[in-house]
């Protein structure tokens, strides 16, 4: 703060990452990922959220044709809002569609919210959440690849399913541009790609001009940055406006905390998913659900959207990720139970 222009956005940004992202680091780990089923009651907590908001805007497009511009909503980013949770939520529903046990009532629940949740993203008109699904998706997709035995090609059931869908899903959005009733989502995606298509005069997309900013403010001080909150007052030459940030936490980090910034943040996203294993993921529900969630808060969300301040769900899910795995739980335990649970882990294995 000694250095940044900023004084309102500074101060904000101070207290949120001290209390707000802090709160939620120190929850995620010291507290739900201590315990297993901590960790399942907040996924459960998460997925009723997700389950409520995609009901209630289903029922909104249905009633009045539209999501985004339903008139209870004026003045306020729904189609983000509800988007978002209900993203995080699709990563815990695909956690355990893809990894519970096979036809165990997980994988039923777990598969019919993703599909509920799919359905209601599609119709948001939210490209930021349903790209993190579309994200969340894939991860779990290509955790097993096909392999070779025998002169055969086995392709797993999993990748046979998410082509057919993909499959699917161009059918149909090509059948919508045919008959002209493209999705408010879809609509959004093609406003991007005219962007791109016409060097940046067909439709604003003030993104990139926040990335091309970040950079040139980094040259400035690469190694210590502009100063906490600076941006906004950089950007529009002294004011000082929520939201008028870099909508990338990387390139905000590098550009107001300078390289000393983004190494110290890299420290704890190594810290977090040091832990990360391709086999464990595949035999963990809960962990899959947690790295999924950071995939697509992460990936998606905080590549493109709010700032660093504001990513409590993201530390939520770095928290998350320090679990032990359940064969390493009886290494913790106190006392008398240490030989017992040991014991018991090892004739498991």
């Amino acid at each position: 703060m000694l250095w940044s222009p900023g004084r309102v956005l500074a101060l904000r940004s101070v207290a949120y990452n001290l209390t707000f992202n802090v709160f939620c680091l120190c929850v995620g780990a010291l507290l739900l990922a201590a315990d297993r089923h901590r960790t399942a009651r907040f996924f459960v907590c998460v997925l009723a959220v997700g389950t409520f908001l995609s009901i209630h805007g289903l029922w909104i497009y249905s009633e009045y044709g539209t999501f985004r511009f339903y008139r209870g909503f004026d003045g306020i980013a729904a189609y983000l809002l509800w988007g978002f949770p209900v993203a995080t939520a699709s990563a815990i529903s695909l956690g355990f569609a893809f990894a519970a046990p096979p036809g165990t009532a997980r994988q039923l629940i777990g598969t019919i919210l993703s599909i509920l949740f799919a359905i209601f993203l599609f119709i948001s008109s939210a490209r930021a959440p349903m790209l993190s699904y579309a994200v969340c998706l894939a991860v779990p997709i290509f955790l097993v690849a096909p392999r070779i035995v025998g002169g055969r090609l086995l392709v797993p059931r999993t990748q046979i399913v998410a082509g057919l869908g993909a499959l699917a899903l161009i059918g149909y959005v090509s059948y919508s541009i045919y008959v002209g009733s493209v999705p408010d989502t879809i609509k959004r995606f093609f406003d991007l790609w005219a962007y791109i298509e016409y060097g940046g005069t067909a439709v604003r997309f003030q993104r990139l001009s926040y990335w091309l900013s970040a950079l040139e403010y980094w040259s400035r001080s690469p190694w210590i940055g502009t100063g906490i909150g600076s941006f906004s007052s950089l950007y529009l030459g002294g004011l000082e406006i929520a939201g008028t940030q870099p909508h990338n936490i990387l390139l905000e980090i590098v550009t107001e905390l300078g390289l000393v910034g983004l190494v110290l943040f890299g420290f704890v996203l190594w810290m977090a998913l040091r832990r990360v294993e391709i086999e464990r993921l595949k035999q963990d529900p809960l962990f899959l659900s947690s790295f999924l969630m950071f995939v697509g808060l992460f990936g998606v969300r905080a590549m493109t959207s709010t700032d660093l301040a504001f990513q409590w769900e993201l530390f939520v899910s770095l928290g998350l990720l320090t679990a032990a795995s359940s064969s390493r739980e009886a290494d913790r335990l106190p006392g008398r139970v240490f030989g017992k649970a040991r014991a018991e882990v090892d004739t498991d294995r």
